[in-house]
């Protein structure tokens, strides 16, 4: 393997002297094995398994349908990320034929559920046991979607949104891995148990508009 000729060179520079050289090609080894086994975030779609739809804690016996993004640990590094956030960074919306920053989500940053948890708390991921984050919910017979987010937010902050055409932003960060942030489209047309999510990519752009 190329790393291993390399690990023999830099034995052979160290042999004859040549220290600084030595220690110059150990330097790039170490940083070429940092980048290939560096813990990697792996933010994924499944749309199968993306709409669940339960009965909500706390609204009197009323069904919703929650919508998640996946969370997984992709890489043969650490088996696991630290103190896992997602955040909304930004909200947008599609008016004539075009996006802007939703007026009332300008300048927010918001931290979002990671389902099946009590409260807005940081995790681990695991490999093997992939988690998934609350993006947006409904609640039946309700014509407003909502982020399933922290309610302290700063004044001014929208968090129920009536029908029509957003992006997402979300970052998802932790303590040992580089964050990332992910855009999802939404269309709602208002009725409750009919929301509508495709990840942001230029396949699905057509199809979002048309809905």
């Amino acid at each position: 393997m190329w790393y291993q000729e390399l690990y023999k060179k830099i034995i052979e520079l160290a042999t004859i002297g040549n220290t600084l050289q030595a220690i110059g090609a150990l330097a790039i080894l170490r940083s070429v094995f940092k980048k290939i086994f560096a813990t990697k975030i792996y933010v994924y779609f499944d749309e199968k398994a993306t709409y669940d739809k339960r009965v909500i804690a706390g609204a009197g016996g009323k069904v919703g349908i929650f919508v998640h993004a996946f969370i997984a640990v992709k890489g043969v590094g650490h088996r696991h990320i630290k103190d896992c956030r997602g955040e909304i960074v930004k909200i947008e919306e599609f008016k004539n034929n075009r996006f802007a920053e939703h007026i009332g989500y300008r300048n927010a940053c918001v931290v979002t559920k990671w389902a099946n948890e009590v409260d807005f708390r940081t995790i681990d991921i695991y490999k093997e046991n992939p988690r998934k984050l609350d993006l947006a919910f409904t609640v039946e017979n309700d014509v407003l979607f909502r982020t399933y987010t922290e309610r302290t937010v700063p004044r001014g902050v929208q968090l129920d949104f009536p029908k029509g055409k957003y992006r997402f932003s979300i970052r998802i960060s932790g303590q040992n891995i580089k964050s990332i942030v992910k855009k999802y489209l939404i269309s709602f047309d208002g009725v409750w148990n009919n929301i509508k999510v495709l990840e942001d990519n230029r396949n699905n752009y057509k199809t979002f508009v048309e809905l």
